[in-house]
């Protein structure tokens, strides 16, 4: 295994497969290929990626993972894993499973990659949309159900979600080992890359409620605004975290591996996984610019190569996704206000400071501002990485994505993994400077926060656990109750059905506006304007349809 990371294997082998998604996502689209021909592209161009990154060459890591990494690195994935597993109660007969997380969304995503006749990729059931951001993302589970057609589509976003987090988890612990070549460093990093869930649960009013999903802890405050973990991100959305992921390892490549004799392979490589990142997420990306800034000689010197700039086109193709016309503004204000006036706009300058100290502590255990008290123990170019995730958070009260606001809950992932990645390279410097009281204070700090965000996570994870059980038929009739109506609705049978081909859309029906969210995705015809808000975020209308 040292070998292994020493040489950044799993981060290839995952830049490799996000670089095939892009690739794939290109040229399908260029060429408008039948569907069909997705496997055998996306497997040559995979083959190409990895030949491509083994011409960059990073510096070895010069030691091995220790074990209580290693232990929270697979204590994670069994926590990402197990919620999904009750999927495979699908193969009992008579026992339907039904998706749960934002795998709904995954399904009819997934369908139009796979029963899409050719591209452009359309909804299935209302062929006039586009439908969706996400697509290149996706791919490993669309190609997993393009060449095993007897698996259903929620299985294959079961299997991908699994080696996307195998790979994220393994690549986390090869770059904490490459930027941070120190075992306490590493194992901070880590944990708050991992198993820290933050105090949502504690913020959210209901501290002694086992199960559950505490990420809405700032609506007691009116606000728009939540910010998601790494846990639930990688739960959730992983395509979220693989776009940030995708910059991370960017900037891995660029300035911990050798260039020469090859000078050109570097900087196409990084290009490439920056376009990546921006056509996987582009709410997850959308810091990447502002820290590109930074290293702005270095772009200048080594991007204006005509390997990266051939590259342009490509990027260009696959923005139509970006390009259909919505029904109303993707940015709103954001609304987080302590309601101490009637005036709303002096409530919300009031509001202000309760949000820049509250929110860092609730989310990040106050490492933001942490950072900030230990200004003077940060390098420039820390200091530089510091000031631009502070000024995205903060941007977050003014600007709001419409909806469920992705802007501060994915878009807060690279910022806050530059916080916890300086926080990490510092901390043991800043402790070995304070006097022994204040080292024994630390001490007894940072026990805190491990328990108090361990119980975060595995609070999600019990509420997954209690979703999915409640989305198996098993679940009821193991202990002698009749299964809820919604386990028997038609509009579920993509969940379950292998031949995807004879799924009757007409069929679904919207039984309550408390299960419209899983519902009108599958409903024939329907009219954009007829949908809850924060679809409209996913449903695309093509750029020639007239209103």
């Amino acid at each position: 295994m040292r070998a292994l990371f020493s040489r950044l294997f799993f981060s290839r082998l995952l830049a490799g497969i996000a670089i095939a998604n892009f690739a794939t996502l290109a040229l399908l689209n260029a060429v408008r290929a039948p569907v069909a021909s997705t496997p055998g592209v996306y497997l040559s161009f995979l083959m190409l990626a990895l030949l491509l990154l083994r011409r960059v060459r990073p510096r070895h890591c010069g030691f091995e993972l220790d074990r209580l990494s290693a232990g929270m690195l697979v204590f994670t994935m069994l926590l990402l894993t197990l919620p999904r597993m009750s999927y495979l109660f699908d193969w009992v007969p008579g026992n339907p499973v039904l998706a749960h997380s934002d795998d709904p969304a995954r399904l009819l995503e997934v369908l139009a990659m796979t029963a899409s006749p050719s591209y452009p990729l359309q909804s299935p059931s209302n062929p006039d949309y586009l439908f969706s951001y996400y697509y290149c993302g996706l791919y490993p589970m669309a190609v997993i159900k393009l060449m095993l057609p007897f698996l259903t589509i929620k299985e294959c976003v079961a299997l991908g979600n699994i080696v996307y987090h195998g790979l994220l988890l393994l690549s986390l612990a090869e770059i904490a080992l490459l930027i941070l070549r120190d075992r306490v460093k590493v194992r901070l990093l880590v944990f708050f890359c991992t198993l820290f869930g933050g105090f949502d649960w504690l913020a959210s009013g209901y501290p002694w409620q086992a199960a559950g999903h505490f990420e809405w802890w700032q609506t007691r405050f009116h606000a728009n605004t939540q910010i998601s973990s790494f846990y639930v991100a990688l739960l959730w959305t992983v395509q979220h975290f693989l776009a940030a992921w995708c910059a991370v390892l960017a900037y891995a490549f660029l300035f911990f591996s050798r260039q020469r004799p090859r000078r050109w392979a570097k900087p196409f490589t990084t290009a490439l996984l920056l376009a990546t990142a921006a056509h996987t997420s582009p709410f997850a990306a959308v810091t990447v610019p502002a820290f590109v800034l930074v290293h702005q000689r270095v772009v200048w010197r080594r991007f204006l190569h005509p390997a990266v700039l051939a590259l342009l086109p490509a990027f260009v193709i696959p923005l139509y996704l970006y390009g259909g016309r919505l029904s109303g503004p993707i940015l709103v204000p954001s609304t987080f206000r302590l309601g101490l006036v009637d005036d709303y706009r002096l409530d919300r300058l009031l509001s202000l400071p309760a949000f820049l100290t509250l929110v860092p502590l609730v989310e990040m255990a106050a490492i933001p501002l942490v950072l900030l008290a230990a200004w003077r123990f940060l390098s420039r170019r820390q200091r530089s990485y510091v000031l631009i995730a502070w000024a995205f958070f903060a941007l977050t009260f003014l600007v709001a994505c419409r909806g469920k606001n992705n802007l501060s809950m994915r878009g807060m992932l690279l910022p806050q993994f530059v916080f916890y990645a300086v926080f990490a390279a510092r901390a043991p410097q800043i402790v070995r400077r304070l006097r022994r009281p204040g080292r024994v204070l630390a001490a007894g700090a940072l026990a805190v926060v491990v328990v108090l965000g361990l119980c975060g996570t595995l609070k999600e994870f019990a509420g997954r656990l209690r979703c999915a059980a409640a989305l198996t038929a098993w679940n009821y009739t193991a202990t002698g109750r009749p299964p809820p109506p919604r386990l028997r609705y038609p509009v579920y049978e993509i969940a379950r059905r292998r031949d995807v081909g004879r799924i009757d859309f007409a069929a679904a029906v919207v039984v309550g506006r408390r299960n419209i969210y899983d519902f009108e995705k599958f409903i024939q015809g329907l009219s954009l304007d007829s949908m809850v808000e924060w679809e409209k975020e996913l449903i695309r209308r093509p750029l020639s349809h007239e209103n």
